[in-house]
């Protein structure tokens, strides 16, 4: 198991087991390296960073999934609510 730090960490969401996680530059995605059922050290998830989206430095706060997986994100520095991009910093929606 590895410790990580994040800078400025403001967004935050978990739906099964994804965690999704806005930082500084960036938004992580984040799997539960466990088994169904099982335990670490008396915890029920172990989570690994799997994704991480460069954004630049957006402010991004609120985060939610929306049926496709996808997450939707509050863009502070451009006021909306945006994407991921395979391409871009974001999608503006």
């Amino acid at each position: 198991m590895f410790e990580r730090t994040f800078n400025r960490c403001m967004g935050l969401v978990a739906a099964d087991r994804v965690l999704w996680m806005s930082s500084l530059y960036q938004l992580w995605r984040f799997q539960d390296a466990l088994e169904p059922g099982a335990l670490h050290n008396g915890y029920d998830r172990l989570y690994v960073p799997q994704v991480g989206y460069i954004t630049g430095d957006l402010d991004i706060h609120d985060i939610a999934i929306v049926p496709d997986g996808r997450p939707v994100f509050v863009n502070t520095l451009f006021s909306c609510l945006a994407t991921v991009s395979d391409a871009a910093s974001f999608v503006p929606l």
